[in-house]
C-alpha cells in the first residue's frame, strides 16, 4: 500500500469487522471487568481509529477506506447461512445491522447475501488490478470467511463484465506462526504450511518503506495491550504474499463446522 501510493496509484482498504468481539482487548483497554454492549462498540470504534491512523502512515485516504462494519466473531457465521434470511445478532455489540454510516448499500444488515452484495458494489466501483485478501488457509475463522466472500464477489463481478484482476493473499494467523521466527529473519512461510497452496512471493522493503510499516503497527495500541509479541512479529523488512487458489478448498472452521463444504 506505502508503495503503490507513493507512486500516485489508487488503493482503496476494505475493513470487513472493526475488531469489536476481541474480549480480552476490550477488557484490558476500557477495564471493564464484564463488558457491556456500550463496551464492545466503543471499542470497535477505538479500532476504527487506530485503523485510520495506520493508513495515514502508509499514505492511505480516509476516502479510500471502506469500514463495513460486518460482525466481528460472526462473520463466519454469516458465511454458513449466505442464503438464510434470518439475521444475525452480534452477541457482544448486539446489532444486527452496519452503523448507517458504514452501510454501502441502505438497509443492509447481517447476512451473509449482504456481505456479498455490499463487496461486489466495493469492487465494482473500484475495478482493482490486484486484489489482495486473507489466505483460504489462515486459521482465523473471520479471515477464511472473507476469503470466502471476496472470491464469491469477485466471480459475480468478474461475471458481470469486469476483468478478472490477479489475487494475492497473504497470511496472519496460522499456528505459532510467525513469533516463532528468529527476531532478525525474515518473514518466512511457516514451515508447517501445505505445498501446493500456490507460491510464495516476499517482497523486499526499502528502509523508507519498513519505517511506515512500523509506523503503521504501533498504531494498533488496543492491540499492543494484548497481543504485542504477536504483533510485533510482522514488523519485518519484508512482506509475503501467497499467488495461488488452493484446490479443494480448505477447512474454514467456524464453531466446529467446516464452512467451507457448503
Amino acid at each position: 500500500m506505502a508503495r503503490v501510493s507513493a507512486l500516485h496509484g489508487a488503493v482503496h482498504v476494505v475493513q470487513m469487522t472493526s475488531g469489536d468481539a476481541f474480549s480480552k482487548g476490550v477488557i484490558a483497554d476500557h477495564r471493564a471487568v464484564v463488558p457491556t454492549a456500550d463496551d464492545y462498540r466503543r471499542y470497535g470504534a477505538e479500532r476504527e481509529r487506530e485503523t485510520m491512523a495506520a493508513m495515514h502512515a502508509l499514505g492511505v485516504r480516509r476516502a479510500s477506506v471502506t469500514f463495513l462494519g460486518f460482525p466481528d466473531d460472526g462473520l463466519c457465521v454469516l458465511a454458513s447461512k449466505r442464503d438464510v434470511r434470518a439475521e444475525f445478532e452480534s452477541p457482544y455489540t448486539k446489532r444486527r445491522s452496519p452503523p448507517v454510516g458504514e452501510q454501502v448499500i441502505r438497509g443492509v444488515t447481517y447476512l451473509g447475501d449482504d456481505v456479498r452484495r455490499e463487496l461486489e458494489r466495493v469492487i465494482a466501483r473500484f475495478a482493482p488490478t490486484l486484489v489482495i485478501v486473507p489466505a483460504a488457509r489462515d486459521e482465523h475463522p473471520d479471515h477464511c470467511a472473507t476469503h470466502m466472500f471476496v472470491r464469491s464477489a469477485l466471480d459475480a463481478v468478474v461475471h458481470a463484465g469486469m476483468p478478472r484482476p490477479p489475487v494475492l493473499h497473504y497470511l496472519i494467523h496460522f499456528g505459532p506462526w510467525p513469533t516463532t521466527l528468529a527476531a532478525d529473519a525474515p518473514l518466512d512461510p511457516p514451515p508447517t504450511f501445505p505445498i501446493g497452496d500456490g507460491v510464495w512471493r516476499p517482497i523486499a522493503l526499502t528502509p523508507a518503506e519498513l519505517a511506515r510499516k512500523r509506523e503503521a503497527l504501533a498504531a494498533y495500541k488496543t492491540q499492543a495491550l494484548v497481543i504485542a509479541d504477536f504483533v510485533a512479529a510482522f514488523s519485518r523488512r519484508g512482506e509475503l504474499f501467497l499467488d495461488g487458489e488452493p484446490e479443494p478448498t480448505p477447512a474454514c472452521w467456524c464453531g466446529g463446522e467446516n464452512i467451507a463444504t457448503k
